[in-house]
């Protein structure tokens, strides 16, 4: 028996409970990941810090199996170049996943893995709690990256993260300041790419700007490193 999944129907199912004010992005959503609806799940599992057991249920009520036939000589071949293939891959996935544990453990004391959605969500709705979870320590950041850019005095490179989504110029909720160390890992990513960063989390600081102090509406972190830009290794 083989398996389907309604891919439109997870990506539904996805936003009518994380996202429901812009359910008109998914028809250009699907348009856009024709072909390559496993990546826009995966990284809606990641903007969304979905858990492993929900992404499976998600899996489980939108999947239906149809009668196979006796699988042919040919078949059987392919089957077994797909094993090896799995086999392979799953070797590169344990080497890259060894490698993001080493470039997160260079971070003594990280308090949380989330995604930038949620954890602007959590400012949004009590920042007291927030700043004493996660203000002022380090942390991994999951998301999709908006701009790379200097500032304007060209003392700092930073990388925004964003939730994604088919806007021109989606909201920013994290602005992170690469460390000086690092900057020569921004040769490899652009807009649009997935990201796992890790760095110290300043929270909403307040600013001079014009003569004025005002308050970021995102957050900022700062001496970060880019972990991963790999949808396979945002879990």
């Amino acid at each position: 028996m083989e398996t389907y999944s309604n891919y439109q129907q997870i990506v539904q199912d996805i936003y009518e409970k994380y996202n429901p004010e812009n359910l008109e992005e998914i028809p250009s959503l699907m348009d856009e990941y024709q072909g390559n609806e496993t990546t826009l799940i995966n990284r809606l599992f990641t903007i969304y810090s979905i858990e492993k057991e929900e992404q499976q249920e998600y899996f489980a009520t939108n999947t239906y199996t149809m009668p196979e036939a006796e699988p042919s000589a040919g078949k059987v071949i392919a089957v077994i170049v797909m094993i090896l293939f799995a086999c392979i891959i799953g070797y590169l996935f344990y080497d890259n996943q060894t490698s993001q544990q080493t470039s997160i453990s260079k971070y003594t004391g990280v308090v949380d893995t989330i995604s930038a959605f949620r954890l602007q969500r959590k400012y949004e709705s009590n920042e007291v709690s927030a700043d004493n979870q996660y203000t002022n320590k380090p942390i991994v950041v999951k998301g999709i990256i908006g701009t790379i850019a200097k500032s304007d005095d060209g003392s700092f490179t930073y990388i925004t993260v964003t939730a994604g989504g088919s806007s021109k110029y989606p909201e920013v909720l994290v602005q992170c300041i690469l460390s000086a160390k690092c900057i020569a890992q921004i040769a490899n990513v652009q807009s649009g790419m997935p990201i796992a960063i890790v760095g110290m989390n300043l929270g909403k600081k307040i600013v001079e700007r014009n003569g004025s102090d005002i308050k970021l509406h995102h957050l900022l972190m700062t001496e970060c490193v880019i972990v991963s830009t790999d949808d396979n290794m945002m879990f």
